[in-house]
């Protein structure tokens, strides 16, 4: 069995805040942000659950035991919106990495170097306090679409 320890990355911060303050990032969030599958798994049952008991319930123990942790760590001086954009930043630069392999072996159709251009701006975007909130609600949706035309989380 995995352990968590105290972390600072960004979808172990996530998570602290979807714990802490469900309200500031319930909405930013979405399963395709997390990699790790008990990240995810906890992801899922905090997003399910109408309170934490009944999330820490549904899940398996390594969530559980994450869910706890993150349950008693602090998150107050997280900044929920640069914790978003991190998380959001991480996933976009990844969706951007293959995008440009397929485009460089030409798997990709041609309108994904319009794609990559304007992900790559929306990446810029999310790096800047001033137009991260923006950047977020155009990039959330365009990485979970993308993820269900795929076939994954």
């Amino acid at each position: 069995m995995q352990h968590y320890r105290r972390s600072e990355t960004a979808s172990l911060l996530a998570l602290g805040l979807a714990v802490h303050q469900p309200e500031a990032v319930a909405h930013l969030l979405h399963e395709v942000l997390f990699r790790d599958p008990v990240e995810l798994e906890a992801y899922r049952a905090l997003a399910g659950a109408q309170t934490f008991p009944e999330a820490v319930e549904a899940a398996s123990s390594e969530a559980a035991e994450l869910l706890h942790r993150l349950a008693v760590e602090e998150v107050a001086d997280a900044d929920a919106g640069a914790v978003v954009g991190r998380l959001l930043d991480e996933a976009a630069s990844r969706v951007l990495a293959q995008m440009e392999v397929d485009a460089r072996a030409s798997v990709g159709p041609l309108e994904d170097l319009q794609t990559i251009g304007w992900l790559k701006l929306l990446v810029e975007d999310l790096r800047d306090d001033a137009t991260r909130g923006a950047a977020a609600l155009l990039l959330l949706p365009f990485l979970a679409e993308r993820a269900a035309v795929e076939g994954r989380p």
